[in-house]
């Protein structure tokens, strides 16, 4: 099989060995769930790719990457699909569905939080708070980690506690070889610090180490301004 072979034009005796490989499934074409496991937020993005794997762990994403990689195949990942020009999908590409890797371990005294990427900013808010913790996460409760603290992580608390990546302690990547590896200011900090706001250019984060800070109470509301002359001004 030649490396430039897309997803596309596998038979099903060729995913077979990923399959037999994958505690999580293999979604293709036709399947009862593949309509619905490659729906985005942005409904008006409409991809179909070749096959989606919905990975239950970190090795089931070794093995989806080194089978793109030895096959020279397309490869996507998706982590909340909240992407508004849907990245999270590919037009017949194998895709890396990280939507169902929903652990999150928190240790209210050291006030570090470790976090699959599947998990939603929403999801991670509901285990955060007993604690009277958090993290500058999306504004919306919808954004899976995966692209949100990659690509950055802006909230609604940014400005007191910073982005997201200002209080990323390490990441457990799956490098493009297909290498695990764990990546922090001591441990591969070049990749520590691509990571950082890179997005997924720079491999497949499966777990975020995070610290987190003390918050008791938010109070927030809106500011409506009058679409005047001297507002438009001072806002230009």
């Amino acid at each position: 099989m030649t490396h430039d072979t897309t997803l596309s034009r596998l038979t099903e005796v060729d995913l077979r060995p990923l399959e037999q490989r994958l505690r999580g499934p293999l979604l293709r074409p036709g399947m009862p769930a593949y309509d619905s496991a490659r729906l985005l937020m942005n409904r008006a993005v409409t991809r179909r790719p070749a096959a989606i794997a919905q990975v239950a762990d970190t090795q089931d994403v070794v093995e989806v990457v080194r089978f793109a990689r030895n096959h020279g195949l397309p490869l996507g990942v998706r982590s909340g699909g909240h992407s508004p020009a849907g990245y999270g999908m590919v037009d017949d590409a194998l895709i890396v569905d990280l939507s169902g890797m929903k652990r999150i371990t928190i240790d209210p005294t050291s006030r570090l939080a470790r976090v699959e990427a599947g998990v939603t900013s929403g999801e991670f808010a509901a285990v955060a708070q007993p604690h009277g913790l958090a993290i500058s996460t999306g504004d919306t409760s919808s954004v899976g980690f995966g692209g949100l603290v990659t690509g950055g992580g802006i909230g609604f608390m940014v400005r007191r506690y910073g982005l997201a990546i200002d209080n990323l302690v390490a990441v457990k990547v799956v490098t493009a070889s297909g290498k695990l590896v764990t990546a922090s200011e001591l441990e591969h900090p070049d990749l520590f610090w691509a990571i950082r706001g890179g997005g997924g250019n720079f491999g497949i984060v499966t777990e975020f180490t995070l610290r987190l800070a003390e918050v008791r109470q938010i109070i927030g509301g809106g500011l409506v301004l009058p679409a005047n002359r001297e507002v438009i001004r001072g806002y230009l």
